[in-house]
This record gives C-alpha cells, sequence and structure tokens, in this order.
C-alpha cells in the first residue's frame, strides 16, 4: 500500500463491499497508522473508504480515533 500512495498519481479506493465486519486490529494497524502517517486530510485525498456498513464505519472510527489521540499523547 505505501508503495502505491508514494507513487503519487492515482487515488486509492479500499472497497468493503460484501465485507460483513473487520477486526479493531485491522482497522488500527491498518488505517490508523496510514490517518496518523498522512494526517487526516491528506488520508482522505488519497484514499478513498467506500461499501461500508455501519459496523465498519463504527469499528474504523473508534480504531482511527484511539490510534490519533495516542499520537498526540505520545508528541506532547
Amino acid at each position: 500500500m505505501l508503495n502505491v500512495i508514494n507513487a503519487g498519481g492515482s487515488k486509492v479506493i479500499l472497497d468493503f463491499s460484501g465485507v460483513a465486519v473487520i477486526s479493531s486490529s485491522f482497522a488500527d494497524e491498518f488505517i490508523g497508522k496510514l490517518v496518523v502517517k498522512y494526517g487526516f486530510f491528506n488520508f482522505q485525498s488519497i484514499i478513498t473508504l467506500q461499501g461500508m456498513n455501519p459496523v465498519i464505519q463504527g469499528i474504523l472510527h473508534r480504531s482511527v480515533a484511539q490510534r490519533m489521540m495516542n499520537s498526540l499523547q505520545e508528541n506532547s
């Protein structure tokens, strides 16, 4: 994923259509770390998350929020 992002030029689409649930560790280690690495607004400009059901949205929301909070605490 990092190679694709760093190569630039195209937007990455992560499509969760047909996925019932994801683990919080996946959400944190994959999405959360990318949000912290690139920043929230840059993340949104290079990666599109689509096809998420409410369960996946909730897991991603909590995992990313917690990862960002931990990052802020570590950097203060």
